[in-house]
């Protein structure tokens, strides 16, 4: 298994609590009902969706409001702020230096996810940098698996995939990967649930062995 595919937000870098902070306080300030697993629904849909979902949890809520107020603060916290998680750089070269193909899928939009790559010093250690955007599918859709397969010319049970997100790890174990679930504090509730389906769970990067 020399085929690895990586989330970014909550796997790569710690930004999910960045993400929560930022909507619930902007959604808290202007009196807005919100579900529990807010976070968990819209992680999956790339921006645009959950732009579309946010602006839909009330009607004095616009598309156009919702992106400005989330990209703005987004936009400089990927260019300045958020970090990779612990290990990230250290296995990433490791598993590099070990001949493994590293690739990116992420539902974050290269306007974000290419900047913080780059200052983190990480962007070329990747085959492939794919935003679910660039694909035309959600990661709630098991296709968009199959489809990064082919491109990787492997078949999705060669391929490793690493998410915190519950629903992305259950579309790609359907769409016949091996999903790895990622610890990240924004997801903890599910981690058991995540580790009974899933074909491993770490909590730190040190803790992927080659081969897994």
């Amino acid at each position: 298994m020399n085929c690895y595919i990586f989330d970014f937000d909550g796997t790569l870098i710690d930004s999910m609590d960045m993400w929560s902070r930022v909507i619930y306080t902007e959604l808290d300030k202007r009196g807005v009902s919100y579900p529990d697993d807010l976070i968990k629904i819209v992680t999956p849909m790339g921006l645009i969706k959950a732009y579309e979902y946010v602006a839909s949890l009330d009607e004095r809520l616009s598309f156009d409001e919702v992106r400005d107020f989330l990209d703005e603060r987004a936009l400089y916290e990927y260019s300045y702020v958020i970090q990779p998680k612990a290990n990230v750089i250290k296995k990433l070269k490791e598993l590099k230096r070990l001949g493994a193909s590293l690739n990116v899928l992420t539902a974050c939009t290269h306007q974000f996810l290419d900047p913080c790559l780059k200052r983190v010093g990480i962007y070329d250690m990747f085959d492939n940098v794919w935003s679910t955007d660039d694909l035309g599918m959600a990661k709630s859709n098991p296709q968009i698996f199959k489809q990064v397969a082919s491109l990787l010319k492997k078949e999705p049970n060669e391929c490793l995939f690493f998410d915190d997100n519950i629903e992305a790890l259950r579309t790609a174990k359907a769409a016949g990967m091996r999903a790895i679930g990622v610890y990240d504090e924004t997801s903890a509730l599910y981690e058991n649930e995540i580790k009974a389906f899933a074909d491993g769970y770490i909590k730190d990067f040190n803790e992927i062995k080659k081969p897994l």
